[in-house]
């Protein structure tokens, strides 16, 4: 076994050798002086790096061979590069895909042929290495090359302002707090965040686009219809959360939900209402499958009857099938309704796939105060349900504005996570896209040998893990 290939091993039968040239392809950046011998030396650029895999499959018969060429090719195949480990090298890891021709020699029940893979990244990397900033604020680099790390915080005080440096970069988030003349404020104020351990806490239902019936549980750290009645259209069980004393005008709601139809004839829905003081409908998101051929689910939002957004007009169909593992938001601000949908990535604690739209009431008809939500599961008719239909979390923030010349915004609060992301020169913030640093600030990089890390103020921060990979030239 001479390769392991997107972190999966070799087919048993296939057989081969693997070569590298010494160093990627080099370069001189070189400039011609009129009247001047020679040229100016302006550093060196490396190419493409290639590696070559010499193969074999044994086989029995032309059906044999078929077979195993069709998984080998499937074994090779991706849009994009994945690491590419030479075996005699342990631990470490190219950047690469298939280019080329791949054709092959069949003879005497052995099929020869060559792969050339291609990295547009020249370097060899080590495996991901983690750090806890806390325990250890020094980094060593022992690679020959800078590398780009991800370092990702969480947040156990309030703060106006936050900073990481090294000897060389500095990232400062928001602004220093002047004690006496300006009053820090909350940029939002959670009213509701459930994680939806229990159902205790919520209430009874009050209405749905069909007829509330079932019974809703907790398990798994999810609200799941535990059953739905019996009815011949939309139906299924509703649970309502009241807001206290509070009316919210400005609002941010999200809810963290999965959805995965075993088969297209499934039917079902996930969708969460919110209501004012007199029980009236204000607002409406979901997501839903109401096609009986299709595996097609549609996000859609509501500012009172007015249905402003459905991702059916905005996406291709099946986006978000088979299964879908994402956050729909419903947010309002003055006359303005926003909506959106967007998938969670886990391992990078990013919301990506975003799809969202916009709706100004002109008219004020949707303007009351929020005083209760409802979350809600449905099913239709005797058509079998969805199969994975959950609510993981759900989020309420009041939307607090902030007079720039009296008050200075709190940019985090206890539970916040920031990531700051060197290789995409990205920052989200509770998965979100973060811009709020100075524009004089620089993305961190660990050069070769010793990188000291500086986090002010360090007592607001209960955990800082740095992630990162060594990396060489050859």
């Amino acid at each position: 076994m001479a390769i392991k290939f997107a972190n999966k091993d070799l087919p048993s039968f296939v057989g081969g050798t693997v070569s590298r040239p010494l160093l990627p392809p080099i370069t001189q950046s070189l400039t011609t002086v009129p009247a001047k011998s020679g040229s100016i030396d302006s550093g060196n650029s490396l190419g493409n790096l290639p590696i070559t895999f010499e193969y074999w499959i044994t086989y029995t018969d032309k059906d044999d061979l078929a077979v195993k060429c069709r998984e080998f090719g499937k074994w090779l195949y991706y849009e994009t590069a994945q690491p590419l480990e030479l075996l005699h090298d342990p631990g470490k890891i190219y950047l690469a895909k298939v280019t080329g021709d791949t054709g092959k020699a069949d003879r005497n029940r052995v099929s020869k042929g060559v792969i050339n893979f291609l990295c547009t990244d020249p370097h060899v990397y080590s495996l991901e290495k983690k750090q806890d900033l806390l325990i250890d604020n020094t980094v060593s680099n022992n690679g020959d090359i800078p590398s780009c790390p991800i370092i990702d915080f969480t947040f156990s005080e309030s703060s106006t302002i936050f900073a990481i440096a090294t000897d060389d970069d500095q990232m400062v988030f928001g602004q220093p707090e002047e004690v006496g003349s300006i009053v820090p404020q909350p940029q939002q104020i959670l009213i509701v965040g459930d994680t939806m351990d229990t159902t205790n806490g919520w209430g009874q239902g009050r209405s749905i686009d069909g007829d509330i019936m079932g019974t809703m549980i907790s398990t798994n750290g999810q609200f799941r219809a535990n059953s739905y009645g019996e009815s011949d259209g939309w139906h299924g069980p509703a649970l309502t959360k009241n807001l206290g004393d509070r009316k919210i005008q400005d609002f941010t709601f999200q809810m963290f939900v999965s959805f995965a139809a075993g088969h297209n004839e499934q039917m079902g829905c996930v969708e969460a209402y919110l209501f004012d003081e007199k029980n009236n409908r204000v607002g409406k998101i979901g997501l839903s499958d109401v096609q009986t051929n299709i595996n097609d689910p549609v996000f859609q939002a509501r500012a009172g009857s007015n249905l402003f957004m459905k991702s059916s007009q905005k996406v291709r169909r099946g986006r978000y099938a088979p299964s879908f593992y994402g956050r729909l938001t419903l947010q309002r601000i003055g006359r303005k309704w926003w909506a959106e949908i967007g998938i969670r990535d886990v391992e990078r604690n990013i919301i990506h796939g975003r799809t969202s739209d916009s709706y100004y009431d002109v008219d004020g008809k949707n303007m009351k105060p929020i005083a209760y939500i409802q979350v809600h599961i449905g099913a239709y008719g005797k058509r079998k349900p969805i199969d994975v239909c959950g609510i993981e979390s759900v989020y309420f923030f009041e939307e607090n504005h902030i007079d720039p010349v009296k008050q200075v915004p709190i940019i985090f609060v206890p539970g916040d996570r920031l990531t700051v992301d060197s290789t995409n020169g990205t920052v989200t913030k509770n998965d979100d896209p973060f811009w709020t640093f100075d524009s004089f600030s620089t993305f961190p990089v660990l050069k070769q040998g010793s990188n000291k890390f500086t986090i002010a103020p360090s007592d607001i921060v209960k955990e800082a893990h740095i992630r990162y990979r060594e990396g060489w030239r050859s």
